[in-house]
């Protein structure tokens, strides 16, 4: 079989990808995410439909789940392969649960020609060109890295294809699926435990029988104390019945008691008809009022509910202008202390500067009696000397008052400054960059108006609110005058109004009723007893007796009840004990048959499998001749590899001891691994089935990789390989032994 084409309509990341495969050694490379994995998986749905195997009913697997398309809602794809020289075409639709096998040449579907075929088993088309199930499909021909070892079910499904493959003479014969019907015939029978099947429901009935039977003397003696105990019940009934006797007391309470429920009938009846002859007289108001009298007060309950809403509307209104008011007054006079507090020490700062201009005039004057007092001293005139040391004394006195008052004056600035920018969050800056940069939070002329339009508006909203007032109170005077007419207090709804008026001729009949039920009551019914009756001051403990005698004979007869019913229910069982006993012995004769067939197939799966086990082990010499040799050339030197009856490995180490797989570097398994499944592939599968590797020599190094090529481009002659990768080093090898392959780049 040749694989020639895959087109993968929408399966996984790919949308109408086609693939095309040549004979003999096809390489396809790609990176990790690329989609190998994809596209091997595509290949078996396409031939099993991702059913699982040995199952009555269609489950799928996991994988069909797993690649789902990224994109679009179909999920669907072809195979087009070669086969006897024939060429076929798969197409699977997986939503659909769908295939149909097309011969390519004539196009037209060959499905049901084909021997087996039913639409039902989705793995038909791999089963019937394979001739294996899907599970053996994914664990021979396909070779993955992390699926290299072998599950027990593929060990058996492998040792039984062995079987097979030697019993020559027996074409038909199948140790796993005679093994299988066997073991089946046996699951059928059942054990003694499993209720479900023939012999544990014949042994479960034998057992439940036999307790019948065991319970059939208990019942007989259960049945005779009944008796006895009804008799003696009846005895006690008749004794009771002679006690149970009407009082006159208690004719007298329960009348009391019947007068009582139907005086309180009585005034709810008159109660109901006094307020329906209400009802009466309004609708009968109602229908004498014009029709414009109604639509008025039905404007007017309109006008009420827009007055309402008008009113809710401008208080709603109103409360947030008051709302601004208060906001804007508190601005105010918080504008207010930062105005005047910046005025004072704006005032100041003024007053800073003008000391400091003093003082500048008075340096400046101050030159006049220092040059008088330097002539003085150097010309000798003692009284200009005086006069203008006198005068430079001022000087210096005045210059040191007005330097004291000044530092004085800057410290209250400086504090001032502070302690305003402080409470009002301003930026560290000096007074003077404060008196230039921040003007005082002045109330603008445009807060005034605003604040003088709010209070204006309130007061609009109060003359609003006042006039709906007064609208309300004249629509509702409206309403009382016209309820006053249909001689009602309480406000009516239109659908109210609406009800009344049309229910007058219902009302009148219900209160014709309610007078009539009145009428019976009063009829049936002595209410002049009723006084007399309460005068008597009935004992109540004549009453418990009764209660209490009455309460025996209903215990009494409640116990009759059910002997009787016990009693009818032994009966029958009494009739059964002949029957149970014949049907015992029935049972022990079709349990005999069960077990003496179950021993002869217990007997049959041993011969089968004894014979099983003789037939495959001619084949281990073969294998461990043909690991030994294979792996002492990967190895490069003498290698004795020996494989068990269950695929269990061991080799030879240089002590000369046999050591278990598990001592085996992984690279070394998978080597083993794959020449195990080569092998066999060669022996048991003689038809050219495509063999599928994917990524098997990830932990493969480059000199045992060149040797497995060579092997595979060896078998590559006469069988189909699709080698899927995801490194270059394969490409490398192939191209240095000038090896022919077809080379895909994903």
């Amino acid at each position: 079989m040749k694989i020639v084409e895959l087109n993968l309509i929408d399966f996984g990341k790919f949308h109408n990808q086609i693939i095309d495969f040549s004979t003999g050694l096809n390489v396809l490379y790609g990176e990790n995410e690329s989609g190998k994995t994809t596209i091997f998986k595509f290949i078996e749905g396409i031939f099993y439909g991702f059913a699982k195997s040995y199952l009555r009913t269609l489950r799928t697997t996991a994988d069909y789940d797993k690649y789902m398309p990224w994109e679009g809602r179909n999920y669907r794809g072809s195979i087009l392969f070669e086969t006897n020289s024939n060429k076929y075409r798969i197409y699977r639709d997986f939503i659909s649960k769908e295939y149909y096998i097309y011969d390519e040449t004539t196009g037209t579907d060959i499905s049901p020609e084909l021997e087996g075929y039913s639409r039902s088993n989705l793995s038909f088309p791999g089963e019937f060109f394979f001739g294996i199930g899907s599970e053996l499909f994914s664990k021979v021909f396909v070779i993955q890295e992390d699926l290299l070892s072998m599950e027990d079910q593929t060990k058996e499904i492998l040792q039984d294809q062995l079987t097979q493959h030697s019993a020559q003479a027996l074409e038909s014969f199948s140790a796993y699926s005679s093994l299988q019907y066997l073991v089946n015939l046996k699951n059928e029978i059942g054990t003694t435990k499993a209720k479900k099947k023939p012999l544990g429901s014949l042994h479960h009935e034998r057992e439940n029988l036999l307790k019948e039977l065991e319970s059939l003397e208990d019942i007989r003696k259960e049945y005779e104390i009944s008796i006895s105990q009804l008799r003696a019940l009846e005895e006690e009934r008749e004794l009771l019945e002679k006690e149970f006797s009407l009082s006159q007391t208690q004719a007298l309470f329960e009348e009391r008691s019947r007068l009582e429920s139907a005086m309180n009938m009585k005034n709810n009846l008159n109660n109901e008809i006094k307020s329906l002859e209400l009802e009466i007289k309004t609708s009968h108001l109602l229908n004498t009022v014009s029709d414009e009298e109604i639509d008025q007060y039905i404007s007017n309950l309109h006008s009420l509910d827009r007055i309402k809403n008008d009113y809710d509307r401008i208080s709603t209104a109103k409360k947030e202008s008051f709302q601004r008011l208060k906001k804007l007054h508190s601005e105010f006079h918080l504008n207010k202390d930062v105005e005047n507090r910046y005025k004072e020490i704006e005032k100041r700062y003024m007053k800073n500067k003008k000391l400091s201009k003093r003082i500048q005039y008075i340096f400046f004057f101050s030159i006049l009696p220092l040059l008088m007092f330097l002539y003085s001293y150097y010309s000798g005139q003692i009284n200009v000397f005086y006069i203008s040391l006198v005068l430079l004394a001022a000087v210096i006195l005045a210059v040191l008052l007005l330097f004291s008052a000044q530092k004085k004056l800057k410290d209250e600035i400086k504090q001032k400054t502070k302690s305003l920018v402080m409470d009002y969050d301003l930026p560290k800056l000096s007074t003077k960059e404060l008196l230039q940069n921040y003007m005082p939070l002045h109330t603008d002329a445009s807060s005034t108006s605003e604040y003088t339009l709010i209070q204006e508006q309130i007061e609009d909203y109060d003359l609003r609110i006042d006039h709906l007032i007064r609208q309300e109170d004249e629509k509702t005077e409206e309403l009382r005058a016209f309820l006053f007419k249909i001689d009602k207090v309480d406000i009516l709804t239109f659908e109210e109004l609406e009800n009344l008026k049309n229910r007058e001729k219902s009302i009148i009949e219900t209160c014709i009723q309610k007078k009539s039920l009145l009428k019976q009551v009063e009829s049936e019914f002595d209410f002049t007893r009723l006084n007399y009756l309460r005068d008597l001051k009935l004992e109540k403990k004549d009453v418990e007796k009764f209660e209490t005698i009455n309460e025996k004979v209903r215990d009494n007869s409640t116990k009759i009840s059910a002997l009787k019913e016990r009693i009818s229910f032994l009966e029958p069982k009494l009739e059964q004990l002949l029957e149970s006993t014949e049907r015992v012995e029935e049972l022990n004769v079709k349990i005999e048959y069960y077990n003496n067939r179950r021993k002869g197939i217990e007997l049959a799966i041993e011969s089968i499998n004894l014979a099983k086990n003789n037939i495959y082990k001619n084949y281990i010499p073969r294998i461990n001749n043909m690991l030994s040799t294979l792996m002492s050339e990967l190895r490069g030197e003498g290698a004795v590899f020996k494989m068990g009856d269950q695929f269990n490995l061991s080799f030879l180490n240089s002590s000369d001891k046999y050591i278990s797989e598990e001592s085996l570097s992984s690279g070394t398994f998978d080597q083993i691994m794959i020449l195990i499944r080569l092998f066999l592939i060669e022996e048991i599968f003689k038809d050219e089935f495509p063999l599928i590797l994917d990524d098997a020599f990830i932990r493969t190094d480059q000199r045992r990789l060149g040797i497995l090529l060579d092997y595979l481009a060896e078998i590559s002659d006469y069988r189909q390989i699709l080698l899927f990768t995801c490194q270059q080093r394969e490409k490398e090898l192939l191209d240095n032994k000038n090896i022919e392959y077809h080379y895909m780049n994903l």
